[in-house]
Order: structure tokens, then C-alpha cells, then sequence
């Protein structure tokens, strides 16, 4: 912008040219050749050369002034309408407008990043003072735990932060020893039975009821022909059968005579011995009372 014939440029505004001929208005005294406002010109503040300081940072009504206050004081300045103190200002460290960055701090004018001994843990800030701190905590975080999101978390069992930040575990995991591992089932699953989230499971299924066990991924008994005591350990011969859990000759077997459970020497001893599923004594047929040495008594 070009001042005109009979202005000049004086704080950013074309004013009259003035001399001892050429007088100012009312409200301007002429100051180096040029009317000035003294009621509001910084460099001219109520009077000709009189300059407003880093103190103020404008002038009103002829009178220095930082914001709507008085000028600051000594030491200070006067940034945005309001004192600072430019040694430990944050945000005018030095000089206004001189932010420091995240994590600085403003000593003695200088922006400058605090250093601790030893190093901070992951997450966790240095402050001024030289301690380490986990967000808004205050100090730094204990033993076993981590500075996640600005908050300590035991890093050690949490399932969302565990051994770390941001390590998460699944749905069916539990964090162990910092460690995402499966949720385990107490008590033990049983033989074929499979372990989820801490339930245990046969197949697709519950897990199994007493008696029965997980063959296949199917809960069956344990004494049946096919899965006796044990699954798919099967009875063979056509004479044997499952009892208690083991395969016997039901025609041979003297504890299992013809059936599970009929037994030959039981406190009667009315045999000793199994032929063809019946007890007999010494060869012979079965005693009415009692089988000694192979003959009946009395």
C-alpha cells in the first residue's frame, strides 16, 4: 500500500505529514514529521518516542498497558494480554510464543528435555524433577506391571496388556506369567475330553458323566463288549463279557460264573472252579454248602 501525497507510513497506517506550518488534529501531536494518535500508538504511548515495553503489548488512552491490566512486571513479559514469566513458561519459554514440545520442560528460558537415571520404562515420562511417572499417577509403575494409556496395569495377569501393551489375550485365554495361555480346566479333562476356556468337552459335546468316557468324540460306557474299561478295547472269544472293566470267559472264570459278579469261591464256597458257566466242585457239580480240597462238606 502506497501512502498518498502529504502522508506517510508510520506503524502500519498512512498519517499526515505535519511541520510548524502544517499543525495536527485534535487527538494527534506531531511526532518526527508525522501525526500520530498518542492515545493508542505503541511507539508514541501518550507522548512523542515514548515506547511501550515488552511489559505492555499495547497502548490505551495514552497509557501503556499488558491486556486490561497494568504492565507487567519487571522481568516478565506480556504475551496474548496476559504476564509470563519467560524463565519457566511452557509456553513462551524464552520469548512469546516459544512453546516448548511434549515432554519439555522450560528451564531458565530454554526449552529442555528432562533426563532421568535410570531410563524410564516404556510409556512412562520423565519429569522435571528427574522421577519417572506413569500418566497422572505420580511415580513410576511397580514391578511387574506396565505404563499402558497412561495408567499402571499388571502386566502379569491382565488379559488386555499381557506382557506388554496392547497384547491381548483371546476369548478362551487367561494371562499367565505375562503370558496369554489357555484357560486351564480344574479338575483335569478325562481321557479324550479337550480343554475350552476352562470347560472341558468331549467333541462337540459336555464333557462326559461318571461311568462313561470320550471315545471318538462321543461319550460311551466302559462296560459294554466294544469299550470295556477302556475305549475300543473290545471283548473277542463270543464267551467273554465286560466286568468291572476287564474282558473274562464268563464259561471259565470262577469270580464271573456264567454272568458278571456270580462267583464259584465266595465265603459258601460252594465250587472251585468254572466249567461251561457253571461253579463246580473237584469236576463235579456245585456243593449245597461249602467246596474243600475239591470235595463237598460236610
Amino acid at each position: 500500500m502506497t501512502c498518498t501525497t502529504g502522508t506517510v507510513c508510520r506503524e502500519g497506517a498512512c498519517v499526515p505529514t505535519c511541520d510548524v506550518d502544517t499543525p495536527c488534529g485534535a487527538g494527534r501531536m506531531c511526532c518526527d514529521g508525522a501525526c500520530i494518535e498518542v492515545g493508542s500508538s505503541y511507539g508514541n504511548c501518550g507522548a512523542c518516542g515514548n515506547q511501550c515495553g515488552a511489559t505492555t503489548d499495547r497502548c490505551t488512552t495514552g497509557t501503556c498497558r499488558c491486556g486490561s491490566i497494568q504492565a507487567c512486571p519487571a522481568g516478565a513479559l506480556c504475551c496474548g494480554g496476559a504476564c509470563a514469566d519467560p524463565q519457566t513458561n511452557g509456553m513462551h519459554c524464552g520469548a512469546c510464543g516459544n512453546a516448548c514440545g511434549e515432554g519439555q520442560t522450560c528451564v531458565a528460558g530454554t526449552c529442555t528435555t528432562p533426563t532421568c537415571e535410570p531410563a524410564c520404562a516404556s510409556g512412562e515420562t520423565c519429569t522435571v524433577d528427574g522421577t519417572c511417572a506413569c500418566g497422572a499417577t505420580g511415580g513410576p509403575c511397580p514391578a511387574g506391571s506396565s505404563c499402558c494409556g497412561g495408567a499402571c496395569v499388571d502386566s502379569q495377569t491382565d488379559r488386555n496388556n499381557c506382557g506388554g501393551c496392547g497384547i491381548a489375550c483371546t476369548a478362551s485365554q487367561q494371562c499367565m506369567g505375562g503370558t496369554c495361555m489357555e484357560t486351564p480346566c480344574v479338575p483335569a479333562c478325562g481321557s479324550g475330553e479337550t480343554c475350552s476356556g476352562g470347560t472341558c468337552r468331549c467333541g462337540a459335546g459336555a464333557a462326559c458323566t461318571t461311568g462313561t468316557a470320550c471315545c471318538g468324540g462321543s461319550c460311551v460306557r466302559l462296560d459294554t463288549i466294544a469299550n470295556c474299561g477302556l475305549c475300543g478295547r473290545a471283548c473277542t472269544g463270543g464267551t467273554q463279557q465286560c466286568c468291572d472293566g476287564n474282558c473274562v470267559d464268563t464259561q471259565t472264570s470262577v469270580d464271573n460264573c456264567g454272568g458278571c459278579g456270580q462267583t464259584c469261591d465266595d465265603l459258601g464256597d460252594v465250587g472251585d472252579r468254572c466249567v461251561g458257566g457253571a461253579c463246580s466242585c473237584g469236576g463235579g457239580p456245585s456243593c449245597p454248602i461249602g467246596c474243600l480240597f475239591g470235595g463237598c462238606f460236610p
